[in-house]
Formats: C-alpha cells, structure tokens, sequence
C-alpha cells in the first residue's frame, strides 16, 4: 500500500498520519551549536534584532564571523524563531 492510498484509509478512520492530514507537524531540528551562537548575540544584542529574517541576516553577518552563507542564514533563521517566541510570552 503507498503512503497516500494509507492515509486516505487512516483519514477515513478518523485517525492521523503525518503533515499529510493537515494535523501539526513538528518543528525543525537545528545542531546545538547554531542555538547556542544564536541565543548568545540575541542576549548581547538584544536591540539589534527583530522578528523579521532578512534584518537579522544582516544583523548576524555584522555582529558574528560566520563561515558560509548557508550558515549564516541558519543562525538568522533561529534568532528569528527565538525574537517571534520571545514577543509571544
């Protein structure tokens, strides 16, 4: 049986399988060590960012020395996720 021919029969059984069905899907998995320079500019430099992405792209370009521009926009990427976590509580 495929993937989808299972979750239609799963859907029409009122149970869930996956992001297929519409339910919540869990979130992305970054290394520690993208989270730790990412939490450790946002609390040096609380003012500099915000919870837009290209800004903090930028914003970690200047503040950090980062090798590669696909790590850089990971960095950037979770200090958003932190900023629009931290302005919900």
């Amino acid at each position: 049986m495929s993937r989808s021919a299972a979750c239609k029969l799963l859907q029409a059984e009122g149970q869930g399988f996956g992001p297929l069905d519409g339910s919540v899907t869990m979130g992305n998995i970054r290394p520690t060590y993208i989270k730790r320079v990412a939490i450790e500019l946002v609390e040096r430099f609380p003012d500099k960012f915000t919870p837009d992405f290209e800004h903090n792209k930028k914003a970690v370009d200047e503040l950090a020395t980062i090798q590669g521009k696909a790590m850089r926009n990971r960095v950037a990427g979770y200090v958003t996720r932190y900023r629009q976590q931290q302005d919900i509580l």
